[in-house]
């Protein structure tokens, strides 16, 4: 599915959001029990993607038990985490300034069945667009994919950063913006306990929202197909999408 957006040429004008913003014609029509005649208006309704993030809820918070229910495969499970700020964060990105990782299980001690990580970029991101985080999203999909281009599959992939080969398959993302989906299938190579327990396959999604970067991992189950695993990612991606924005503060 495509993105809501793509990236811009340039940043804008400083201050100048308006030229971010995406628009909408809303057609209304009002009418009254005595009036003689209809009126019919036509409205602009500007939808902007709103200010950026100044802070990411706790993992019980961000992914409760009872939002998971309507993730296939994560009904019962319970996300857990931390949130990092500072020199506790894993980061190769230095406008990263606070990380959620999160780790989702059906019970304490078990397997996960998925992970989600939330990298908060400074607000100050939004001054350009966003470019950086879309540059590093890029960045992303290129070592995640092995190089396989979004719309396109090939096997037997040098990816996940090196430390798998496996049947990759790159698709749009239908949540936030400038997301990517991949499958990972028919893996040769990754000590990961985990994927044994998964089947050997699993997913992975990122997106963007306004300055955040969300990680979304879907091993699942052996019983789960590649398939199912696929709208499990994506309905967890969504749900993130979903929950940060009702979850988290802003400016």
């Amino acid at each position: 599915m495509p993105g809501r957006r793509s990236a811009s040429a340039g940043p804008p004008s400083a201050g100048d959001r308006a030229q971010r913003l995406r628009r909408r014609l809303i057609a209304g029509v009002v009418a009254g029990a005595a009036a003689v005649g209809v009126i019919a208006g036509f409205v602009w309704v500007a939808l902007d993607d709103g200010p950026p993030y100044a802070d990411i809820a706790a993992c019980e918070e961000l992914l409760p038990a009872d939002a998971l229910d309507t993730v296939p495969g994560f009904e019962g499970a319970a996300f857990t985490g931390v949130v990092l700020t500072g020199d506790r964060m894993h980061t190769r990105e230095p406008q990263v300034v606070q990380q959620a990782q999160c780790t989702g299980r059906r019970e304490s001690g078990s397997l996960a069945l998925g992970a989600a990580n939330l990298n908060r970029y400074d607000p100050a991101t939004e001054e350009a667009d966003y470019a950086s985080l879309r540059r590093a999203l890029d960045r992303n999909r290129i070592e995640l994919s092995g190089g396989v281009e979004t719309g396109s599959a090939a096997r037997g992939v040098d990816a996940y950063f090196g430390s798998a080969v496996a049947d990759v398959e790159v698709n749009r993302l239908g949540a936030g913006d400038d997301g990517f989906v991949i499958i990972y299938t028919n893996v040769e190579s990754l000590d990961f306990p985990a994927l044994d327990e998964a089947g050997g396959s699993w997913v992975v999604a990122q997106f963007r929202d306004r300055n955040l970067v969300v990680d979304v991992v879907c091993y699942g189950t052996a019983e789960m197909s590649p398939e199912e695993k696929l709208e499990a990612a994506v309905e967890m991606a969504r749900l993130i999408e979903r929950r940060a924005a009702t979850t988290g503060r802003t400016l």
